[in-house]
């Protein structure tokens, strides 16, 4: 069972799928499950990227992809219960707080349309809040680049 277990956590991490949240759309649309993949560098990382990447063996840290499973797993499941028992909010200001670039320039890519602005918020819903001239748009899907 070990064995197994490890060869499906090597497969779940290698796969490189990014994270995508759950909306409040999807859960007022009876959505009863997710499937969520995490794309975690554990040993190497690509090197002609759009934004620099590295693997946490670069960083110096050896890490088994059980281990990292079971870390991701174990905190998910913490966060799952806070947010079934107390709501979102919790969660959203978890997330806030520890949020990278609050207040910075970034780009959105949804798709092929990227969009820029101010990244100023995590609403209600879990959408990131965007400024630019235009307004104020709430996205709930997309890769988030800083700009330079």
């Amino acid at each position: 069972v070990g064995d197994e277990r490890e060869r499906q956590a090597q497969f779940f991490l290698e796969t490189g799928v990014r994270t995508r949240a759950v909306t409040r759309h999807a859960h007022d649309h009876g959505v009863a499950a997710l499937a969520i993949g995490v794309g975690v560098n554990l040993a190497t990382y690509p090197a002609d990227t759009e934004t620099p990447a590295t693997s946490l063996d670069a960083a110096g840290f050896t890490v088994t992809p059980g281990t990292i499973l079971s870390a991701i797993c174990t905190r998910f499941l913490l966060w799952h219960e806070i947010w079934r028992s107390r709501g979102f909010a919790p969660l959203r200001k978890a997330w806030l707080a520890r949020a990278h670039g609050l207040g910075s320039d970034i780009r959105v890519r949804h798709g092929t349309t990227d969009m820029r602005g101010r990244f100023v918020d995590l609403d209600l819903s879990g959408a990131l809040v965007l400024e630019n001239r235009e307004g104020r748009r709430h996205i709930s899907a997309g890769a988030v680049f800083p700009t330079a």
